[in-house]
């Protein structure tokens, strides 16, 4: 099946075996995240909601398990954007399951040149 840009699959599946369990799994291309971050800023006593977005990811039950993102400029900044994000997901993900959580970020450079990234929170 071919999904174009902005498209969303979502799906159930079963695990079988010693337990059964069922999950939602959504793949996004060029979307914001399922969830919103709260960023609080002590210096400003603020808190700013931010949602986070990427070229491309999956999610399981909302939480993000892989990120992909395609350079689109030269100095690189999504990139660091796309690890900065990746690290709140897993630590997210420890918080929300109470084990280790790992989510795996790729980055695309114009050349075509892949770096992948494992982020952990334990």
């Amino acid at each position: 099946m071919a999904l174009s840009f902005g498209s969303r699959f979502k799906g159930n599946a079963r695990i079988v075996g010693v337990a059964i369990a069922l999950f939602a799994l959504e793949i996004t291309f060029v979307a914001d995240w399922p969830f919103k971050l709260i960023v609080s800023i002590e210096s400003e006593q603020k808190k700013y909601h931010y949602t986070p977005r990427s070229d491309f990811h999956v999610s399981v039950d909302r939480l993000v398990y892989l990120l992909v993102e395609v350079q689109s400029d030269e100095n690189q900044g999504d990139r660091y954007q796309m690890l900065l994000q990746a690290a709140c997901a897993a630590r997210l993900g420890r918080l929300s399951y109470n084990n280790p959580f790992i989510v795996v970020a790729l980055y695309i450079e114009n050349s075509g040149r892949v770096t992948r990234y494992f982020f952990f929170s334990t």
